[in-house]
């Protein structure tokens, strides 16, 4: 049985009574308690954590709309749900922003119903324009009950593409197959990239 979540540009709530283990493209702003203006691409929930991770979109060109997050939801208490995490900015953060473009988060790879789709509940996988796909870790504390910490173990930013207007790369989804294989597209001109995770950390 498949239970559905349903989601909606609003200020209101954004989990109703429905469930789904597929994701929502939309999820309104400030309900979960994020402190700055936003505008929700993707909301991926985490059942076996009781955890979603919500992706911001940036719209503005050289950070104008920063920041553009990932965000950790803890959703045990589906009418409550609260912010527990970040993901960490990349350490050249302040290059990228004045690279050209956009920079910030965008899609997250959903994980649909479907055979041919990665299930993903200790990693997740976005795109972030200018910023390429980044890959981030769930790792658990010690600490029993506390949330887990988010750490990047993998990213990759391919050239600007030849014409594409802002002189950037601008990869602006990233989907992961049951392969583990990570399909991320170039917003402009930049075609399809295929890609193989080579990490020590699993991409699961």
């Amino acid at each position: 049985m498949f239970l559905r979540y349903r989601c909606r540009i609003s200020t209101r709530r954004w989990i109703t009574h429905e469930r789904t283990t597929a994701s929502c493209l939309v999820a309104p702003s400030d309900e979960a308690g994020r402190p700055f203006p936003v505008w929700t691409h993707t909301f991926q929930p985490l059942f076996r954590r009781g955890l979603a991770v919500i992706s911001d979109e940036a719209v503005s060109d050289k950070c104008a709309d920063a920041p553009k997050l990932v965000w950790i939801a803890d959703i045990r208490d589906e009418t409550n749900p609260i912010i527990v995490a970040t993901a960490p900015a990349p350490q050249n953060v302040s290059a990228l922003c004045a690279r050209g473009g956009r920079f910030g988060a965008h899609n997250l790879h959903p994980s649909f119903p479907g055979p041919t789709s990665a299930r993903l509940e200790n990693t997740f996988v976005g795109s972030f324009f200018n910023g390429g796909v980044r890959i981030y870790r769930l790792v658990d504390v010690a600490l029993p009950g506390a949330p887990p910490q988010v750490e990047e173990v993998g990213f990759f930013v391919p050239e600007a593409p030849p014409r594409n207007p802002t002189g950037t790369i601008q990869i602006n989804h990233a989907i992961v197959d049951e392969k583990r294989l990570i399909y991320a597209n170039d917003r402009v001109t930049g075609g399809l990239y295929i890609l193989r995770y080579t990490g020590n950390s699993p991409l699961d």
